[in-house]
């Protein structure tokens, strides 16, 4: 999320003027320098982009590894090796319950950096006053909280800790994530018809609007004193705070008139003369030996990969020094063997020599402080090889990895651990060709903020890094700067902005061809260019003109040519969306999908071929497989046909004479002549018959008999009838019979509706009748007759009952009977169980914030419009985490089970996870 704030804001901890919702926004920064960051918004109807304005400020997340305050802080606790390291916890305790801020420094006008909750546990580096804490927050930010509203928790103890370890000994307390959001104040803006695009520089960069007028340290005060009076020497008050912790001294160091960052950055500044390294942070500033870690990330440099730059300079590299001293007589002293070699020295073709004056080997032979000529050779060789430690004998590396352009394949991923450092972090590289190791650091990165990854990294040396935007066109007169007084490299690309530079400030033969090593140029002129390698992602000509081109693959993001006009070329291998061909004489084609209007193909061997519709003068195929076909005469030699409809069929003759059909249905035949092994035909009768021919040429019929042999198993259809004079069936399973006679041995059946029915033995289970008195053939078997007297009084025992049976006595009689109660206890719990039982999480908030940090989920079960929660046990409830990992999720489920609410931190959640509550199966209490 990149929020939008005043120039003049002091409370950063909510969403200022708003949100915006950039089409693009990327930040790069290099190591002691540029920290920008360029963005791209739209002309919204909701008017967002008129926040984008000179001197707001944006908040954008950035790559960043734990403040550097902490490391310092702990690092002053190692006073002897093996000393224990503390680590004092608060947790935030307001009265009142609300948030307590974090500000920029100890006064509660000081600028609001974020807010945190009640319960929040954060590291007390410093108790800066009796009222102010300086502390480090869950999410890594810096600050200072008011001490009244802070409650001590505890204190952590490592003891004997070999290094100091600051990233392992805080990351239970400081979430250990890639990003943090930055302050970046927006200096230039650019709209155009559909979008406006801003510039923005970190909020570091408003101290170019300061002034120190003098500042001459001595040669004898450290680094980091200096550090603290370059800050104070500011004419203007300022919000930032400085930190050091530099041990080195430098002489003849002055700046005069100058803005705090040239004193900091530029040509005998700070961080060249006491060999410093910067680190910016909101608005801490620190200057300090070392910025990053050494990773055991390692690389191997590989040929020909997209995307992968490594530039190898063998320039600067020496491998064998002349050290030389002075004797007692003031000559010239060398070493016995001469020279001192590098152990890489094998590695080049030839030696590479360079003189090295050592001006503390010299000879004394008189007085207290005499030196001898072998202690003066052994200066001169310790200082040669000093030399050689700090790398004179490797050659200048830089890796370039564009992300963007990496794919994902295998010789690839050892690069994706670069995705996983900071700046200053440190890889080993190893050089193909010379076969050594070199620790090379990121320099540079450019980062996407709404992707949240690397589009690109640089790794080198420190050293090429000292290329920031540091003086800007106000103070470079016109001719102050000749091209005699810029070294090769010293102007990056960040110190040029888009126009800075016009064509009447480069004369003519001004830039020769060896000066330009890499450009970013939008537009140019060319009238003629001789280019021997051209490497482009994007190419648009409008008349294009090669002679020749030979390419083993052109690989380029778009290729657009309104006309190109080649004479002849080689290509290995094009991916060509759309093409129009006049002519194209093609030794071999091989296409996934080929629309061709009109083709003249002398001789076409296809192996497979998909065709909707073809017009085919001759066709030879060994197979071809046609699905709809229009032919007006073919020629066949032989064909396999698996079924034919056809208007008229001609056929001459079959194999030897004769024609074999397996089953051939005829409505009607014109048969001129016709040999058959057996004749049936219908006759008269609707019966079929047997037509044969006797010895004697007499012609006979039989009648068939439809036998199991003759009539397979089949569905006779309403369509369909079976005529015959008898059937005889064992089983007889038919949805209706017809027949004048049927004689039935056993019959059942669900519904009988006949009417006759003659049966010697029929068993009824139950018989509905309206009226049986009329059935002359239904009798009534008892086994006695009745006594008249019996039937009398039942008669008057039915008479008497009726009396006493009112609806009252029945309904008391039914009622009070057990079989009515236990039907009734029946229905009750057919009813309980059909109340369904509900099920609800209730949570604070489902979205987790840099201020709202953590957010509790309830369990609510609901039987109907009753609330039942507190009469379940909680044993039966269980949660379950779904996110992108799964075995941290399968921990997180057992240690949240048997509690009817958790509490979910953003420790919990990495970037989206889902929770969900279960009830254990057990029969629910009544309400």
């Amino acid at each position: 999320m990149i929020c939008v704030y005043s120039a003049t804001c002091t409370d950063f901890s909510g969403n200022g003027l708003g949100v915006v919702s950039p089409q693009s926004c990327t930040v790069t920064e290099t190591l002691n320098g540029e920290w920008e960051l360029t963005l791209t918004h739209s002309i919204d109807e909701y008017g967002k982009w008129q926040r984008l304005t000179e001197g707001n400020i944006l908040r954008a997340p950035v790559p960043a590894a734990t403040t550097p305050r902490v490391q310092l802080v702990y690092a002053g606790q190692i006073t002897t090796p093996g000393s224990s390291v503390s680590t004092v916890v608060y947790r935030v305790k307001t009265n009142s319950g609300d948030p307590l801020r974090l500000r920029a420094g100890t006064s509660t006008s000081s600028t609001i950096l974020g807010k945190y909750k009640q319960g929040t546990e954060i590291i007390v580096l410093e108790k800066a006053t009796d009222s102010w804490y300086e502390v480090t927050c869950p999410d890594g930010k810096r600050g200072y909280m008011y001490a009244d509203y802070l409650a001590y928790v505890r204190t952590d103890v490592v003891s004997r800790p070999e290094t100091v370890d600051f990233v392992h000994m805080t990351g239970q307390y400081i979430e250990p994530r890639q990003l943090r959001d930055q302050p970046f104040r927006i200096y230039r803006v650019v709209p155009e018809l559909t979008k406006v695009t801003v510039y923005a520089r970190h909020i570091f960069y408003d101290l170019l609007d300061n002034m120190v007028k003098t500042l001459k340290p001595s040669s004898t005060a450290v680094g980091a004193s200096v550090v603290k009076s370059l800050s104070a020497a500011c004419l203007s008050p300022h919000d930032f705070t400085f930190y050091s912790d530099l041990t080195s001294t430098a002489e003849d160091v002055v700046w005069e008139n100058v803005n705090p960052v040239e004193a900091m950055l530029g040509e005998g500044g700070l961080v060249e003369k006491y060999k410093a390294e910067l680190v910016r942070d909101w608005y801490d500033v620190f200057l300090v030996k070392r910025v990053g870690t050494d990773t055991s990330v390692q690389i191997r440099e590989r040929k020909n990969l997209t995307g992968i730059a490594y530039d190898v300079d063998e320039t600067n590299v020496i491998t064998r020094i002349l050290p030389t001293g002075e004797d007692a007589d003031g000559n010239v002293l060398y070493l016995p063997e001469l020279y001192v070699d590098s152990p890489h020295a094998g590695t080049y073709l030839h030696p590479k020599w360079v003189h090295l004056a050592v001006s503390e080997a010299r000879e004394v032979t008189e007085g207290d402080a005499q030196k001898s000529r072998d202690q003066c050779y052994a200066e001169m060789r310790k200082a040669a090889q000093a030399e050689f430690d700090k790398g004179c004998d490797l050659p200048t590396i830089t890796v370039t990895v564009d992300f963007v352009n990496c794919p994902d394949a295998e010789e690839y991923k050892q690069y994706a651990a670069l995705s996983n450092i900071f700046l200053g972090d440190a890889v080993k590289v190893v050089a193909r060709r010379i076969g050594i190791e070199v620790y090379l650091r990121m320099t540079q990165y450019t980062y996407d903020c709404l992707t949240r990854k690397y589009t690109s990294v640089t790794l080198g040396a420190a050293a090429q890094a000292l290329e920031g935007s540091l003086i800007s066109a106000r103070q470079l007169p016109n001719g102050s700067i000749s091209g005699m007084k810029l070294a090769l490299n010293s102007v990056g690309a960040g110190q040029l902005q888009n126009g800075s530079v016009g064509s009447l400030q480069i004369r003519n033969a001004a830039i020769r061809t060896a000066h330009i090593q890499e450009a970013s140029i939008v537009r140019a002129h060319i009238a003629e260019a001789l280019i021997a390698t051209l490497n482009v992602e994007a190419l648009q000509a409008v008349s294009a003109k090669i002679q020749e081109l030979a390419a083993g693959s052109i690989t380029a993001d778009e290729l657009y040519s309104a006309i190109a006009e080649i004479a002849r070329a080689q290509i290995t291998q094009a991916n060509i969306l759309d093409a129009d061909i006049h002519w194209a004489e093609i030794d071999a084609l091989s296409a996934h999908i080929a629309q061709i209007s009109k083709a003249q193909i002398n001789t076409a061997n296809i192996h497979e071929a998909d065709i909707e519709w073809a017009a085919i003068g001759s066709l030879a195929a060994a197979i071809a497989d046609v699905v709809n076909a229009n032919i007006q005469s073919a020629d066949i030699g032989w064909a396999q046909i698996k079924d034919l409809v056809t208007d008229t069929a001609i056929i001459t003759q079959g194999v030897s004479g004769e024609l074999y059909i397996a089953r051939l249905a005829v409505t009607e035949a014109n048969l001129v002549s016709l040999t058959v092994g057996e004749l049936v035909v219908k006759g008269a009768d609707g019966h079929f018959y047997s037509v044969s021919v006797d010895s004697d040429g007499n012609v006979t019929s039989t009648l068939k008999q439809v036998r199991n042999d003759d009539v397979a198993d089949v569905s006779i259809n309403a369509g369909e009838k079976l005529i015959e004079g008898t059937v005889t069936a064992a089983t007889l399973n038919v949805q209706d019979i017809f027949a004048d006679s049927a004689i039935v041995r056993s019959l059942i059946a669900a519904n009988l509706d006949v009417d006759a029915l003659f049966a010697r033995e029929a068993t009824v289970q139950a018989l509905n009748a309206v009226d049986i008195t009329g059935n002359a053939y239904l009798r009534l078997l008892v086994d006695s007759k009745a006594d008249q007297a019996a039937v009398d009084a039942l008669a008057e025992r039915i008479s008497s009952a009726e009396l006493r049976l009112t609806d009252d006595s029945i309904v008391s009689i039914v009622t009070s009977s057990q079989a009515y109660r236990e039907q009734q206890a029946q229905i009750h719990s057919e009813i309980e169980e059909a109340i369904g039982y509900r099920l609800e999480v209730i949570s604070d908030t489902v979205f987790l914030t840099e201020t709202v940090r953590t957010t509790t989920l309830r369990a609510q079960v609901w039987r109907g419009t009753q609330d039942v929660t507190d009469s379940i046990e909680a044993s039966r409830f269980s949660w379950k985490r779904t996110s992108n990992d799964a075995m941290a999720d399968q921990i997180w489920n057992a240690n949240h089970m048997g509690m009817k609410s958790v509490t979910i931190s953003a420790t919990e959640v990495l970037k989206q996870a889902s929770f969900r509550c279960e009830l254990a199966e057990a029969i629910l209490p009544m309400p």
